[in-house]
């Protein structure tokens, strides 16, 4: 038991340092979408994750299902692991387009190894968006923003 102390310890304390590696990452990824005080927000994602930790940070967070919801309203549209699970794409990015302001994005996450990054870019480009930026800040998913 004495020669496996120092692993033991080291598991321990790794263990222990792993929820703040988490929380740092999710603060960087919650930067990353650049939004602001005053946006509308749509998130569409299978599991709340990103919807409560922007909570506070934007004017409201918009129900994207709701028939009362207006047109052309909404700042951003976050994609967070939706897409790739998603049975009825097509369907989807003319109701995003139906959703966004001018000049309004969207800005999809999803995991590269089920659904990638080049195969989302066609898509949304198809369907009239831009991709306009690519950051490079997750290592098992890409991080897309489409005006």
């Amino acid at each position: 038991m004495v020669k496996n102390a120092p692993l033991l310890w080291f598991s321990v304390l790794l263990c222990a340092a792993l929820p703040a590696f988490a929380e740092d990452d999710s603060a960087q990824l919650i930067r990353a979408l650049q939004l602001k005080r005053s946006d509308a927000v749509v998130v569409l994602e299978p599991d709340p994750f990103i919807a409560p930790r922007i909570a506070e940070r934007v004017r409201v967070i918009v129900n994207a299902e709701d028939p009362a919801v207006t047109p052309h309203t909404v700042d951003v549209v976050v994609l967070y692991d939706a897409l790739h699970g998603a049975e009825h794409r097509a369907e989807l990015y003319p109701k995003i387009h139906r959703l966004l302001r001018a000049g309004g994005r969207v800005v999809n996450i999803d995991l590269s190894a089920k659904f990638p990054g080049a195969q989302a870019a066609q898509e949304f480009t198809a369907a009239g968006f831009h991709i306009t930026k690519t950051v490079g800040l997750l290592p098992l998913q890409y991080f897309q923003i489409f005006e």
